[in-house]
């Protein structure tokens, strides 16, 4: 087993750790965002199309001192224009059981499996009664059904609150990370193409 090959996210331990260590020092940099993505095998992105374009978003959490709806508003307005492949339009009033959803939890609880946060309902809730912080925890799950297609867990910037160029752009990261124009764990190691 090479470095790269093995592992449930499709890389070995060295790599694993090297990608997240580099991750962490970029995140140190004012207002970036720290994503580290999950891919299922499964996964063929643009295979939402069929569902239409109109993308439920569940969110649970919030790192700010505002009404949960406007909250919700909030992200889904930030998670506009991220995706690869479709134009697709974020809402937090579609159907929370659609098959085709994303769940974003803010302060989500520690050693809880991405499988979880695609069960219909859905059982995973953030963890309140933390301090406001700079940095607030992020974990966004892209679901079908109650199977995870991509995840991606990290942090984004919640200084400057929840308008700033900075948490709108964290949440861009995340989007476009359950949203890519391939999916690499799909990917044939012999392929140089840019959409193998």
């Amino acid at each position: 087993m090479t470095a790269m090959s093995g592992g449930r996210h499709g890389m070995g331990r060295i790599a694993r750790a090297a990608l997240i260590a580099a991750a962490i020092g970029l995140a140190a940099c004012a207002g970036a965002s720290y994503v580290v993505p999950y891919y299922a095998v499964g996964y063929t992105p643009g295979e939402e199309a069929g569902a239409g374009l109109d993308m439920p978003v569940v969110v649970r959490g919030n790192a700010f001192a505002m009404p949960q709806p406007a909250f919700d508003q909030a992200v889904t307005d930030a998670m506009q224009g991220w995706a690869f492949r479709l134009p697709l339009h974020f809402t937090p009033l579609g159907n929370p059981n659609a098959v085709y959803r994303v769940v974003m939890v803010f302060n989500p609880p520690t050693a809880v499996a991405d499988p979880a946060y695609c069960l219909r309902p859905l059982p995973v809730q953030a963890v309140f009664g933390l301090p406001p912080a700079p940095r607030t925890p992020l974990t966004a799950v892209f679901c079908r059904g109650d199977g995870v297609l991509a995840s991606a867990s990290g942090s984004v910037s919640t200084a400057q609150g929840p308008f700033s160029p900075e948490f709108r752009e964290g949440i861009g990261h995340f989007t476009a990370a359950l949203f890519p124009a391939v999916n690499p764990e799909n990917r044939p190691d012999t392929c140089f193409g840019m959409f193998c």
